[in-house]
């Protein structure tokens, strides 16, 4: 997945199923650096925040929660 952060455009639809996968990822410090690494490659749309936010709840961590929530500004 990391590949597709460094892309440099990302469709609003390829960044929703994109999310949508890394829900799958169990280590909260990978799902925090992947999020931090999108949001700081490219602009997170309307259509994908709900995915984003989606995926950052699943971070069980309050540190690499707040690490991404510090990165994005929300």
């Amino acid at each position: 997945m990391s590949a597709a952060t460094s892309r440099s455009e990302l469709s609003a639809e390829n960044m929703v199923s994109l999310l949508e996968s890394a829900r799958g990822i169990s280590s909260d410090h990978e799902m925090s650096r992947l999020l931090r690494q999108l949001a700081e490659a490219h602009p997170i749309g309307d259509e994908a925040w709900p995915a984003f936010d989606r995926a950052m709840a699943s971070i069980g961590s309050d540190h690499e929660r707040q690490r991404v929530v510090v990165t994005t500004g929300r």
